[in-house]
């Protein structure tokens, strides 16, 4: 057990050594061999990200003190689907950046013009990510998730300021006196155009329950963001446009410019005659509007409804429940036609099962649990519901489906890790 010097201590000196029944309370396998299990559960306010990574940055040293022909593997990492997810929605988020610049350059055919509301946009969320950072919140999916609607909406203030300023300048005032007159003359519709939709994304920050949970840090990133493109539509974009702003349409000599402005001139024209015709309708346009809301109505009540979809997260997991009385060796051994069923999946990267878990406590042998993570989502043709359902579809359970004298119960995981699919 210990040594000083020359002085031994040895077991026998410490305890009492007998010959006894090995233990035959609990049962590992991964991927079918014989396994030892380790189970990591963060505190509640600790990130998944950043526990996962401690984790796997101290398997190398960990698995130098493994004995020979043992080595250390994780069955299941529930950070995975999150980092895939953040990275979904950052790329999203890049491609949404990418889209609003082009669909302003393509309207205002001016790389200066482009630039002044497209500053809005880093503005706006690098405030919300200062209001995150002060709040304590996270980045993760939602608060990203509200980044990339900001980009969209972020925009729309800057760019009717824009316009409206180039409108003076066409009436033959100098630029510092266009955009005096233009952003005051909008200031207020500006102002209140924020406001509102500030009013509509504030009220998920204090929502309570599970739903407030979610979109508390979804209302506030939003909320800033959009408040902050008010702030810089009246004061940084009237300022860029006196400084560099030029003639923004109607100068382009090139035939797809010129097929570009006959395209709207002609949507114009079209808008114009389709408007005065409904101004000449009034009540059947009034009629029209009723029985779309009335339709509304109906659809959404028809719709089925639930808190999140289901998505492919990668892996499911599953509860084998023998009867009570039943031994650890009759357990195991349907845990086995279990995994003689699992095992082969070519989608499958791993599966690690136990029987006796005691979590807090000593486990029953009754009570077996398994973890079964797919391969990425790129490298197989089937999706997580897809296997799932041909595992245990929705039928009656017979010998085929489902071991004799044992109830098995495959798990789906959904974007909430407390909302699950059982199929048994």
């Amino acid at each position: 057990v210990a040594q000083k010097e020359n002085d031994l201590v040895r077991l026998r000196d410490v305890a009492e050594v007998t010959v006894g029944a090995a233990d035959e309370r609990s049962v590992a396998r991964y991927n079918g061999e014989p396994a030892v299990g380790l189970g990591i559960v963060k505190q509640s306010k600790a990130s998944t990200v950043d526990v996962a990574a401690v984790v796997r940055a101290s398997l190398p040293e960990l698995t130098k003190l493994l004995p020979a022909g043992m080595k250390l593997d994780v069955a299941y990492d529930s950070s995975t689907f999150i980092n895939d997810s953040i990275d979904e929605v950052a790329q999203t988020l890049a491609i949404a950046l990418c889209l609003v610049v082009l669909v302003v350059l393509a309207f205002l055919k001016s790389l200066r013009a482009t630039a002044i509301p497209t500053l809005a946009i880093p503005i706006s969320i690098i405030g919300a990510f200062a209001a995150d950072y002060f709040a304590g919140f996270t980045i993760n999916i939602l608060t990203l998730l509200a980044l990339v609607l900001a980009i969209g909406l972020v925009v729309d203030d800057a760019i009717v300021v824009l316009e409206n300023v180039y409108r003076h300048m066409e009436l033959g005032k100098n630029k510092r006196k266009a955009a005096f007159d233009g952003s005051n003359e909008i200031g207020f519709a500006v102002m209140a155009t924020t406001i509102s939709l500030v009013a509509v994304f504030v009220p998920l920050a204090v929502l309570t329950g599970s739903v407030g949970r979610l979109f508390n840090e979804f209302g506030v990133s939003l909320a800033v963001a959009v408040l902050i493109s008010g702030f810089v539509a009246l004061t940084l974009t009237p300022m860029l446009g006196s400084k560099i702003l030029k003639p923004l349409h109607g100068t382009g000599t090139g035939w797809l410019s010129r097929a570009f402005d006959a395209f709207f001139e002609g949507l114009n024209r079209n808008y114009d005659r389709v408007l005065r015709g409904a101004l000449r309708r009034r009540g059947l346009m009034l009629t029209a509007a009723g029985a779309a809301v009335l339709a509304s109505v109906a659809l959404f009540r028809m719709l089925p409804s639930e808190l999140v979809p289901i998505e492919d997260r990668g892996y499911a997991f599953g509860v084998v429940i023998a009867p009570e009385g039943a031994t650890l060796d009759y357990t195991d051994k349907y845990m086995q036609e279990v995994e003689k069923r699992l095992l082969p999946l070519p989608e499958r990267h791993a599966l690690f099962t136990a029987i006796g878990l005691g979590f807090g406590g000593p486990g029953s042998v009754t009570n077996g649990f398994l973890f079964l993570q797919f391969k990425p989502r790129g490298e197989r043709h089937k999706s997580q519901q897809q296997i799932v359902q041909e595992l245990f579809p929705h039928r009656p359970a017979s010998r085929h489906h489902s071991a004799p004298a044992l109830l098995t119960m495959f798990f789906r995981p959904t974007a909430m890790t407390n909302s699950i699919k059982p199929r048994a």
